[in-house]
């Protein structure tokens, strides 16, 4: 089994990833929209969850943020976003991540660690089938 990084390495070696990614692909890195602290109280992340919450209701599902879920990571224009769920904590005060894709569950994460290695994975697969 592979030593495992430091959350900082496991940052570091994503972000270097999706910039590679990105400039070989469209030969520059656009800047990545992530749920900072500051933002949770941005108009656009208002509006993005009650866009959720309303496509939530229109297909009789509950939102996750009825039930309390943080957004993690979204973006103004994306369809896709992470968010922490806090109903089901572990004894060590770990929460899932659950990743969406409008309202349909795409994953689950253990922890942010695991989404980390997940995210790190899949970029890697991106470089490796981008065009040089």
């Amino acid at each position: 089994m592979a030593k495992r990084r430091s959350m900082r390495e496991l940052v570091d070696a994503l972000v270097e990833g999706h910039r590679q990614y990105w400039e070989r692909r469209f030969r520059r890195a656009p800047p990545t929209v992530l749920g900072a602290v500051e933002d949770h109280k941005a108009a656009w992340v208002k509006e993005r969850i009650a866009t959720a919450r309303m496509l939530f209701a229109e297909e009789d599902k509950k939102s996750p943020f009825q039930q309390g879920a943080i957004a993690i990571m979204a973006g103004e224009s994306i369809e896709n976003y992470l968010v922490l769920d806090p109903s089901k904590p572990r004894a060590n005060g770990e929460m899932r991540f659950v990743a969406y894709d409008y309202t349909e569950k795409e994953d689950t994460f253990n922890d942010f660690y695991a989404f980390l290695e997940n995210a790190l994975e899949l970029n890697r697969a991106l470089l490796k089938s981008a065009k040089r």
